[in-house]
């Protein structure tokens, strides 16, 4: 999103997206390995691309919330409905 945002949609400088990055760097993250996700995302090919899936089954296998801005993604008939989702205001 940041990458689209300040090359291709150009609605940020620079300095926002280095800004942005670096907040990024100081989040508590954790790596997850897809290969145990992809049963899960599997069951959402229908309405969702592969990563989109793998994000849903990602929140869902951790009870963790989902933060997005992709409005439609959240709204997809398959979407894990135990998945707590905090929706960011839709891009300008």
């Amino acid at each position: 999103m940041l990458r689209r945002r300040f090359l291709i949609e150009r609605t940020i400088t620079e300095t926002q997206a280095s800004a942005a990055v670096a907040r990024l760097n100081s989040w508590h993250l954790r790596h997850a390995s897809v290969a145990a996700l992809v049963p899960a995302a599997w069951r959402h090919r229908h309405n969702m691309t592969a990563a989109n899936a793998s994000h849903g089954a990602l929140a869902e296998a951790l009870e963790a919330a989902l933060l997005t801005d992709d409005h439609r993604l959240v709204e997809a008939p398959t979407f894990p409905t135990g998945v707590n989702v905090q929706r960011l205001a839709i891009r300008p």
